[in-house]
């Protein structure tokens, strides 16, 4: 059984747009061990602030929902100006195991 990549993911939210055909991109994964990596990824589906990619690790393909800010056509370059650190930012998916602290 492959490894699971420790990278930080998003949940869409909102109406979800599926591509006609993949769209090919770069993605930037942001893991929790390590410094941002850019890998091949193909652009399956979207929504307003996520995307969803199918990528390669370890020779096996993943498909993760990725924030839209981490994902670019291929061609374009890469924007970090004024990017957030996303270890600093609260989760944005819906955690229903614990009730809101405050």
């Amino acid at each position: 059984m492959p490894s699971m990549p420790r990278i930080y993911r998003s949940t869409p939210q909102g109406p979800v747009t599926q591509a006609p055909e993949p769209i090919a991109v770069i993605v930037t994964l942001r893991w929790m061990t390590s410094e941002p990596t850019d890998v091949l990824a193909l652009a399956l589906a979207w929504t307003r602030t996520e995307v969803q990619v199918e990528w390669q690790f370890d020779g096996h393909p993943r498909q993760d929902w990725i924030d839209a800010a981490d994902v670019r056509r291929r061609g374009q370059p890469r924007s970090d100006a004024g990017r957030e650190n996303p270890a600093t930012r609260p989760p944005r998916g819906l955690d229903t195991r614990h009730p809101p602290r405050w």
